[in-house]
């Protein structure tokens, strides 16, 4: 016997087992009654292996009518009907869910995420075991865009100087966010072609053909739309 208690009078009863169950171990647990009846046996197992940490699939903040961020969902993958929980800096659960059949889970923080400001997901099992935390970090600013220019390619061979159908309008900006998606369009909401990385912060976007009317002294006006991982949104002209 490695514990034992009485029964309360609403048949409910606790057993506190110390040192604790054995992992993958098996146990009895049965019931006798004053007269010395004992019943079947129920097994339990022991289990002291803590989930793994919670995988995160996505952070998306969402926003008001307005645009103002009002939540953050959190959406990942954690051990089957595990309880998912998020908590601040200062340890307060911000967030709770439990995984599903699946593992999947997803959880609506509100408010927002804190910009800046570190999380820790975790997982406990139903013996209690908790996982190592999975950090996430709020974002509530929307990529900063700048030094937007527009140029007149032409790429005839040899050039000709004419703005011809072999003519690109090139597009380059400067963005602080590396992991934001960049989004180039006209005034008729007609995309660039392809938005290329360079690699020190500026970006290049190719209209090709060249916009239509574009010439070298009346370039028509572009937009420069970038939007992060978390869907904070901003847009430049």
């Amino acid at each position: 016997t490695v514990g034992e208690a009485d029964v309360e009078d609403d048949g409910s009863f606790t057993v506190v087992v110390q040192p604790p169950l054995v992992d993958d171990e098996e146990y009895d647990v049965t019931a006798e009654d004053k007269d010395g009846n004992t019943s079947e046996p129920e097994i339990i197992v022991g289990d002291t292996t803590p989930p793994e940490k919670p995988f995160i699939e996505e952070v998306k903040n969402n926003f008001d009518d307005d645009g103002d961020v009002e939540s953050t969902t959190i959406t990942g993958k954690a051990e089957p009907g595990s309880t998912v929980e998020i908590t601040d800096e200062d340890g307060n659960v911000v967030g709770e869910t439990t995984a599903d059949k699946d593992g999947n889970f997803e959880i609506m923080v509100e408010p927002a995420l804190k910009d800046g400001e570190n999380y820790e997901v975790t997982a406990t099992d139903d013996h209690n075991n908790t996982s190592e935390p999975e950090i996430v970090v709020g974002d509530t600013e929307a990529p900063n865009i700048s030094d937007i220019t527009v140029e007149q390619w032409d790429t005839s061979d040899p050039a000709n100087g004419k703005f011809d159908e072999d003519t690109e309008t090139v597009v380059t900006f400067t963005t602080d966010d590396p992991e934001a998606e960049y989004l180039v369009t006209d005034e008729s909401g007609r995309e660039a072609d392809n938005v290329t990385a360079n690699g020190d912060g500026t970006y290049t976007a190719i209209f090709i053909p060249a916009l239509e009317g574009s010439s070298e002294n009346n370039i028509k006006s572009v937009t420069v739309t970038g939007t992060d991982p978390y869907g904070n949104q901003a847009s430049e002209k």
